[in-house]
C-alpha cells in the first residue's frame, strides 16, 4: 500500500511519521511550486505556473512498486485513525472492491470549526480516496481522482478522516493562486480576503451570512468541532 502527498505543506514531517508504520510504502509527491521549477525552471515569485494535479499524481505512480496492491491517495494534510486505517486494510483483503470513498472532517482555521453543506463539499461529501492498483495504471483526472482502468466496484467506507484543508494561511493563498490558474473566470483573491482573513469565532456568524467558507461552492459554513484529533496539528 502506498500513500501520496505533497512535500511542501506545514503536515509534511507530521504525515510522514503518523503513516510510516501503518502502510508499507509512502511516496510523496513534489508539490505544485517545486513541480514546476523542476520541469520548467526557475520563475519569480509572481510569476509561479502551477502544474496540474493529476500529473503529480501520475508522476508518484511511478514510484510504486508492481506487487502492491491498493494505494491510498491521502493528501498531506488528511489524517485517518489507526483503528480506521486497520479496518479499512481488512475489508479490501476480504472484499476487493476496485475504488473506496471516505468522507472527512474539513477542517477550518485552528480554532476546531469544521465545514458542513456546501453542495456537496464538507461534513458529507465522499472523497475517492482508496484505488486497487494495476501495473501501468494512471489518473485521468484529479477532482474526483478517475484511475485509468474501468471501475466496477465503488464502495463509501463508514470510516471517517480528519483533512485540515483550509487551516494554514500560506497554503490557503497557495490553494488560491493555483485555483485561479484553473478556474480563472472566479474571484479567488476576493474570497480570500473577505472570507479567509476575515472569519474569526467571533465574526463567523456575520460573514457565513454573506459568505460561503468554500471559495467555488455555495453554503458551506462551519460548526464546533468536537471529536478527537491523531495528531498535534497547531
Amino acid at each position: 500500500m502506498t500513500i501520496c502527498g505533497e512535500d511542501d505543506h506545514p503536515l509534511f514531517e507530521k504525515f510522514s511519521e503518523y503513516y510510516r508504520p501503518l502502510v508499507d510504502d509512502i511516496v510523496i509527491e513534489l508539490g505544485c511550486t517545486k513541480k514546476w521549477i523542476q520541469v520548467n525552471g526557475q520563475t519569480t515569485s509572481n510569476n509561479v505556473v502551477f502544474l496540474d494535479k493529476v500529473s503529480q499524481q501520475n508522476e508518484a505512480l511511478k514510484s510504486v512498486s508492481e506487487d502492491t496492491d491498493y494505494i491510498f491517495t491521502f493528501d498531506i494534510d488528511e489524517f485517518v485513525s489507526e483503528v480506521n486505517i486497520n479496518g479499512i486494510k481488512e475489508y479490501l483483503r476480504q472484499a476487493k472492491p476496485d475504488m473506496c470513498c471516505l468522507q472527512m472532517n474539513q477542517f477550518w482555521h485552528k480554532d476546531n470549526y469544521v465545514a458542513y453543506g456546501g453542495d456537496g463539499w464538507g461534513y458529507e461529501a465522499w472523497n475517492p480516496r482508496i484505488f486497487r492498483y494495476e501495473k501501468g495504471m494512471t489518473f485521468l483526472n484529479h477532482r474526483p481522482p478517475t484511475p485509468s482502468y474501468r471501475v466496477t466496484k465503488s464502495v463509501n467506507l463508514p470510516q471517517r478522516g480528519n483533512h485540515y484543508s483550509y487551516c494554514y494561511i500560506e497554503q490557503v493563498y497557495r490553494k488560491m493562486k493555483y485555483y485561479n490558474k484553473v478556474y480563472p473566470h472566479m474571484d479567488y483573491q476576493t474570497w480570500f480576503e473577505n472570507v479567509f482573513l476575515q472569519w474569526t469565532p467571533e465574526t463567523k456568524d456575520e460573514i457565513e451570512s454573506k459568505w460561503s467558507i468554500h471559495p467555488s461552492v455555495p453554503n458551506a459554513k462551519t460548526r464546533k468541532f468536537n471529536g478527537k484529533h491523531d495528531i498535534v496539528w497547531i
